[in-house]
């Protein structure tokens, strides 16, 4: 019987402390009475931020980590989205796109939670899809760019990506230290260099499948500033970026700088 006795003590116990809403157990071994006493854990507050609820940073109150989708689209000089001497520049949204991966960050805070400054480290994939069937040669001997229209193939891709490793630097506003009454603004710069490029075609024409991917720099700056602003409740937002400095080395390409702008998620 007292294997039995302590058996049923080790399963009360198990459950008291697995339990949040029992303070005491009483149980009767034998003629006597014995109480069982188990601290209540305390419940978190499912308002507030937890730092144990950030997955990658050091400070819960910034909104920087996390997935950034949108599009892109290139500026000319006076901001539009015509060339005179280079029409290739005149990319199609529907095929050009932004993807960053925000990985650390940290706030540095100014005034408690409502106002600090938010740095870290992401990475930016941009891909810009050309609207027509253009072949582009780069010739890095004469530093020129030879530009010629496919008109025997018909191409399903024919884009430039480029990767960077980006740093923040952004001035953040919480309305609030509650998770789920928190409006968050942040604005400031985005420095960047780049990381690698590619150059990718593919096209068919009467059953016959055309591949082509060529990498190089394709007299890309390596460098990047973009102006940034992003706009979130929760962990939900919308994000806005402008390129400060130029796509391509202006001596060679015409000036285009590129904006972006999407939908994000912080965790």
């Amino acid at each position: 019987m007292k294997k039995q006795y302590v058996f049923l003590v080790f399963l009360i116990i198990s459950f008291s402390i697995f339990s949040q809403d029992i303070d005491s157990t009483t149980i009767k071994l034998g003629e006597s009475n014995v109480t069982i006493a188990v601290e209540k854990s305390e419940k978190k507050d499912k308002n507030k931020y937890y730092r144990s609820e950030k997955m990658l940073g050091d400070h819960v109150y910034a909104h920087w980590s996390g997935l950034d989708v949108g599009v892109s689209m290139l500026l000319n000089s006076s901001g539009g989205t015509t060339f005179s001497n280079m029409d290739f520049l005149e990319i199609d949204p529907a095929a050009s796109w932004t993807f960053n991966v925000n990985l650390f960050e940290h706030f540095f805070p100014i005034a408690r939670h409502n106002f600090g400054f938010v740095t870290g480290i992401g990475f930016n994939a941009s891909h810009f899809g050309f609207k027509r069937n253009y072949v582009l040669h780069f010739d890095y001997l004469n530093d020129t760019v030879n530009v010629s229209q496919d008109t025997l193939w018909n191409y399903s891709r024919n884009r430039l990506l480029v990767g960077y490793a980006q740093l923040p630097l952004l001035f953040q506003i919480n309305t609030s230290d509650k998770l789920t009454k928190n409006v968050h603004i942040a604005f400031g710069l985005l420095a960047g260099v780049r990381l690698g490029s590619d150059l990718k075609r593919k096209a068919s024409t009467s059953g016959e499948r055309y591949r082509y991917v060529e990498r190089g720099s394709f007299f890309l700056n390596p460098f990047k500033l973009d102006a940034t602003i992003r706009l979130g409740y929760r962990n939900w937002g919308m994000f806005a970026s402008y390129n400060l400095v130029p796509i391509f080395d202006t001596r060679i390409v015409e000036q285009a700088n590129s904006i972006s702008f999407g939908l994000c998620f912080t965790w």
